[in-house]
């Protein structure tokens, strides 16, 4: 993982710290509210970086991948993107109670990927998991596994053939 997502350990390292402030100030109503408060905390930490090899909820139309105004309906917003080696990004997905990232969830996030940076050759979708030191290394290998399958039905799918 860290050869081709190098910045896994210090997204995780985000978002276990920032997951113990909040929960540390309990300034949250409920779980829903805590996730709430740490993705909008995660987008503040990582965007004060000034990073451009590191992005934060950057919203995006699904249809053509392009960036668009935050939070605008029918938009898709993955989490945490890094532009680790060329033609590689990884999405991080941010999850903080017990919800999972689905695997038509993530074949959607590497789909508006693939729109965005159209010479995304490798799209690797992980689930970080904030507050809990660790990334979900088994659903990210059986994602990646999935999205090869999607690309290589869709290939085949296409009038391009």
């Amino acid at each position: 993982m860290d050869q081709v997502c190098p910045r896994n350990r210090e997204v995780q390292s985000i978002a276990d710290g920032v997951a113990a402030d909040v929960r540390a100030s309990g300034n949250y109503l409920d779980e829903q509210d805590f996730g709430n408060k740490v993705h909008a905390r995660m987008v503040e930490n990582i965007n004060s970086m000034n990073d451009p090899d590191l992005e934060a909820e950057i919203s995006c139309y699904s249809t053509a991948g392009q960036e668009i105004f935050y939070a605008t309906k029918g938009s898709w917003r993955p989490d945490t993107l890094e532009h680790s080696r060329p033609a590689t990004v990884c999405v991080y997905d941010h999850q903080t109670g017990r919800a999972f990232l689905r695997a038509r969830r993530a074949a959607d996030f590497a789909d508006v990927v693939q729109k965005r940076f159209r010479r995304v050759q490798r799209i690797i979708v992980i689930q970080l998991l904030a507050g809990q030191s660790r990334l979900n290394v088994k659903l990210v290998l059986y994602t990646v596994l999935w999205l090869r399958v999607i690309r290589y039905s869709r290939h085949y799918d296409s009038d391009s053939c």
